[in-house]
């Protein structure tokens, strides 16, 4: 037994260890960042494999098209499924084959993990809630998330360890930890001289990306000014904006971060959240945001009290918002101050996950196998 398994997995005698002394996780996260666009769920697994490959022996599960293998992990994939039924019915039980086949030691999912089962330690980490996505939806998407909603606090009560990103997810799930997707971030391009706004999402849905469109062709009637909009999206939402705006699908997060840190301001009116990786990218990023209430922006706030260039606004005042920042000079190159940012990013340590959260899961699961034998 290595040194490293000594350290972090004192019981490990009970596990199946992997060669090199390192401990078999799966990571389950269908939405994975390729060359369509992705959302904060397949951004912040990325960003959490990219650190834990160097600590464990990483499996990602995930769907076929969904961009190029990390290299260091081993990526399995199923079919794509199409329509809402097979995307959140049918998926989960193609999942639960895969899992199985990567012999894990600890399964870490981001959700679709209600048909997996109890065999072996289980996290979940919770981006929000489907609850929350129902109240924020119409017609058969709501109904939709309503069931979905029952299957994930059923996934809720049989995990192991509960991480919630945001307070919302932190209340709803009674978590056990919270871990904010966040990365350090440095400005390292300078603010475009025309005044401009970047969104990052779709035109319809919960996004509400038609609420950026207007405001900023409204402002740009009022004003006779040439206002910039870059969106990042899907390809097939490009259709939906003005001519004027850029409209770019299948970046990096180097590419996503330079716009956001070029632009005057970052518009994110969502009609749900259960963090809002745009919005704290862009208070990072010294990118002033206007964004709706939502919980996730309220735990911002509560994270980052005082920050100047952070406006939670009604609807109604969206348009007005956006213009005091584009109708105004070029906001500063200031970024978030440091101190603010490192008491959040200490709760997203990958050696706390894998020393701390893994282990708990670990004992939770022996004794709970203890007390059913």
């Amino acid at each position: 037994m290595s040194r490293y398994t000594r350290r972090f997995l004192p019981h490990a005698n009970n596990l199946r260890i992997a060669s090199g002394g390192k401990l078999r996780v799966t990571l389950v996260s269908p939405e994975w960042p390729g060359d369509s666009h992705s959302g904060g769920v397949a951004r912040y697994a990325l960003r959490l494999a990219e650190r834990l490959r160097e600590h464990v022996d990483l499996t990602i599960v995930t769907v076929d098209g969904n961009g190029a293998d990390l290299s260091g992990t081993n990526v399995l994939r199923t079919k794509r499924h199409h329509g809402r039924f097979g995307r959140y019915y049918a998926l989960p039980f193609r999942l639960r084959k895969l899992v199985r086949q990567s012999q894990p030691d600890v399964v870490h999912s981001f959700g679709d993990d209600w048909a997996l089962g109890h065999r072996w330690p289980m996290v979940r980490t919770f981006h929000g809630s489907a609850a929350g996505e129902a109240r924020s939806s119409r017609g058969l998407r709501r109904l939709n998330h309503y069931v979905l909603a029952i299957l994930e606090h059923w996934s809720a009560r049989r995990v192991d360890v509960r991480i919630a990103v945001g307070a919302d997810s932190m209340e709803e799930f009674r978590c056990d930890t919270a871990m904010p997707p966040v990365v350090r971030l440095n400005r390292s391009t300078s603010r475009a001289a025309v005044p401009s706004v970047v969104f990052i999402g779709s035109f319809h849905g919960r996004k509400r990306g038609w609420m950026v469109a207007e405001s900023v062709d409204r402002l740009r009637r009022q004003s006779g000014l040439e206002i910039g909009l870059t969106v990042v999206g899907p390809a097939d939402d490009r259709k939906n904006w003005p001519s004027y705006c850029l409209h770019l699908e299948g970046v990096s997060d180097a590419e996503v971060h330079e716009w956001i840190g070029r632009s005057w301001v970052l518009a994110a009116p969502s009609s749900y959240e259960g963090f809002g990786i745009p919005a704290f990218e862009g208070l990072a990023l010294g990118t002033p945001v206007v964004t709706s209430p939502t919980p996730g922006a309220e735990f911002l706030r509560s994270l980052l009290d005082g920050h100047v260039g952070f406006d939670i606004v009604p609807d109604q005042d969206f348009t007005d918002a956006l213009a005091a920042v584009l109708l105004a000079s070029p906001p500063d190159q200031t970024s978030m101050p440091l101190t603010q940012v490192e008491p959040v990013l200490e709760l997203a340590e990958t050696e706390r996950l894998v020393g701390e959260v893994y282990q708990r899961a670990i004992d939770r699961f022996e004794r709970s196998r203890r007390r059913r034998s």
